[in-house]
């Protein structure tokens, strides 16, 4: 739903910081095309909404799309193979987890008790789903930020087990 051509969010420039700033000064947003999902070894969505659309262009890529909550669960349900098959490990990840799906319960909800109470009106209830920040107070998007990067950092330490 982002406006092609957007530029990334401020508090997300300022959360990379630094290390980060060549990314944020380039990155802009672009309506994903059916090419952008063939090329993809792995697909992360923010919500099953985005997830079912993403198979909606390209049915074949149900197996490698996930949400980033869902990836970040099912990465964490077992043991991980680091010599898996040697191919590219986005499309190693997508393998296991895909694999997984069914397997494991739904990751537990992150965010403080209540957040998403007293943001009922905005969120999801499904937990696979990740919060839209943009559009609530500084501090609820920060939170929404906050649960993104523990499931980035799970996401992360399970592709760098499989690229050893």
């Amino acid at each position: 739903m982002a406006s092609p051509g957007a530029g990334i969010c401020g508090l997300v420039e300022a959360r990379i910081g630094a290390d980060g700033a060549v990314f944020a000064g380039s990155h802009h947003s672009h309506t994903l095309s059916v090419d952008d999902v063939r090329r993809s070894g792995l697909i992360l969505t923010a919500t099953k909404g985005e997830r079912a659309a993403v198979a909606r262009l390209d049915p074949s890529a149900r197996s490698r799309t996930f949400t980033l909550r869902e990836a970040a669960g099912l990465a964490a349900a077992g043991p991980w193979d680091p010599a898996r098959d040697g191919r590219d490990p986005l499309a190693a990840f997508a393998d296991v987890v895909n694999s997984r799906r069914g397997l494991s319960s739904p990751p537990p909800k992150n965010p403080s008790p209540g957040f998403r109470d007293r943001l009922r009106r905005r969120a999801s209830s499904d937990p696979l789903d990740v919060l839209d920040g943009h559009g609530l107070s500084t501090r609820q998007h920060r939170q929404a930020l906050d649960e993104v990067a523990r499931a980035v950092d799970a996401v992360i330490g399970s592709l760098r087990a499989l690229a050893r």
